[in-house]
Formats: C-alpha cells, structure tokens, sequence
C-alpha cells in the first residue's frame, strides 16, 4: 500500500487521536468518514474483524517498517497504544521533514548545476548548431528535475521494508559530516523510543529491543545481539550499550548516571531532543558546505570555458 509519510502521519494521528476519546478501534475504522486513507482503512478493519490484533493488521496493511511494527507491538503489549501511536507518527512527521530540509539544500546547488549545464556548451553555438548545443545543454536540467522528482514523488512512497530504503541509509552515514549528524538523529531516535518503553513498564531487554530496531542505523540493529545478550547476563544498561562502540561517552555517562538515580526514561527523553538538536544542525552545515563547493566549482568551469572560448576565437 503506498502512502506518503505525511499521509500516515495523519492517520496514526487519527487513530491516536480516537483512542484517546474513549473510540474503539472497531468503531473509528469501520466509520467511512474518518480522515484515514480508504484503503489502508478496510485493510485494518478486515483484519481486525477476523480477530489479529493492531500490530498483525498494520502489517498486513504494509504500510509501516519492521521498526515501527516492534514498536507499536511494544506499546500493544504495555497498553499504551495510543501514546505509541503518536510517537510513530512524531518520527515518520520528523523523517518527512528532514526529507524537505535536504530536498530545500540541494534546490540551490542543484540549480546552479543546471545552470552550469546551460552556459558551459554556449561556445557550441557559435561554432555548431543549435541542435548541437541543445544536445549537450539539456542534461542538467533533466538531472535536477529527475533528482526533485525522485525525492518528492518516488521516494515519499517507496515500501518501508525496500532494500532501496536500506541502502539510502547506509549511503546517507557514509558521507562525511552528513553522516555524523545522522547518526546523532539515529541515536536520539534510539533513546526516545527507549525512554518511552521503559516508561510504558516493558521488561528492559524487551525495550532496548524494540528502540534498536526502530532507531534505523545499521550498525545498531547488527549490535543487538551483543547488547541484549549483555543484558541477559545481568550487565547493567550503560555497560551493554558500550559494548556496541556506537556510543560516545557523554551518552554513555548519562544513561549510567540516570541508571543510579532511577530517572532513566526522563534523561532519555531529554537526551533525545539534545542530539536530535546537534543532529539537525550538523545536517545544515554538511549542506552549507557542499552547497558552498558546488558554487565556487560552477563558477570555476564557467570562468575557464570562457577563457577557453576567447583564447581560442582570438587564435583563429
């Protein structure tokens, strides 16, 4: 089932939003005037009707990752469904806006290679035709267009489960300074969703297992084993956590701090919305900088084809 995130933002919020004014599931999704997608709306209903909980209907629905399905699982087994609800469609609002961030700091660079693409070939048409000129110019602004296209039509309503949504990411945390700040947003997605589980009173392996796979950084989800497997054997939270090497000591520190005063699900919360914060603004400047690149590189080539076409027009 495609849905864009902000539509399933919408409808989880809905959803949320029923349950909180004492609706039954049943009743909200059976209600053919509810602002949920239609079909996502049968979908829920007929499964819930043929007796599979919330957790099983949504995945039958396909329309949330495997993530996101352990963590409304996570809050079906708590009795916290409504909460849950609303903490997933905060992460999916959250991706959809980073998604617009990056889609407004590539809109100049990108402009500026289309650009790039127009006034370079111009000395063809001095020496060629115009046919030759609109062979070579036309490239960059399909480029542009094809990339806009790509990250707000196809991307929005690729399958959460697509290994194209998988290698995105892993790409994503290859890339220098961009790749720091997401993985800042990675582990404030990690202790948000953590803090709210043990909050929701789930046994602790079972939430660290739910935050690890809903937080999306590969190198978590492959340190589960260890980490959990720590637990298991009665290590303390903060010990199993640096056992993984994915976290710096300052978060580290805090979790064994808020581990000894029993605010454990608090400081998480708060230090969620402190690396969300650094995350974000990293993710700025890693786009400042190759924003700044891409112009001085433009101005660049367009300065030497000048001079490359004046040289050789006075050698003539």
């Amino acid at each position: 089932m495609a849905l864009t995130d902000k539509q399933l933002a919408v409808a989880l919020e809905s959803l949320a939003d029923a349950l909180g004014a004492g609706l039954s599931l049943t009743s909200y999704l059976d209600d053919e005037r509810t602002t949920m997608p239609e079909d996502m709306r049968k979908s829920l209903a007929a499964s819930l009707s043929a007796g599979r909980n919330l957790g099983d209907a949504f995945e039958r629905a396909e329309v949330l990752s495997s993530a996101e399905l352990g963590l409304l699982r996570a809050g079906e087994a708590s009795g916290r469904v409504e909460s849950t609800l609303r903490l997933i469609a905060e992460a999916i609002e959250h991706r959809r806006k980073m998604r617009w961030q990056l889609v407004l700091g590539l809109a100049y660079p990108s402009l500026l290679v289309a650009f790039a693409f127009i006034i370079l070939p111009l000395p063809t048409l001095v020496n060629g035709s115009f046919s030759d000129y609109l062979g070579k110019a036309i490239w960059g602004p399909l480029l542009v267009a094809g990339l806009a296209i790509t990250l707000l039509v196809i991307a929005p309503r690729i399958d959460p489960k697509s290994r194209v949504r998988s290698f995105t990411a892993r790409l994503g945390y290859s890339i220098p300074v961009m790749g720091a700040g997401l993985r800042m947003l990675a582990h404030a997605t990690f202790a948000r969703v953590l803090g709210h589980n043990i909050g929701a009173g789930l046994p602790l392996q079972q939430a660290v297992g739910s935050a690890l796979l809903s937080c999306g950084h590969p190198g978590l989800e492959k340190s589960s084993t260890a980490i959990l497997g720590a637990l298991a054997h009665g290590r303390a939270l903060f010990e199993a956590l640096d056992t993984s090497n994915h976290f710096d000591k300052s978060f580290i520190n805090m979790v064994a701090n808020a581990e000894r005063t029993g605010n454990l699900d608090s400081t998480l919360v708060k230090l969620a919305g402190s690396l969300s914060e650094g995350g974000s603004r990293r993710i700025k400047a890693a786009l400042a900088g190759a924003t700044m690149l891409i112009f001085f590189g433009t101005i660049a080539m367009i300065v030497k084809s000048i001079f490359g076409f004046y040289s050789g027009y006075y050698k003539f």
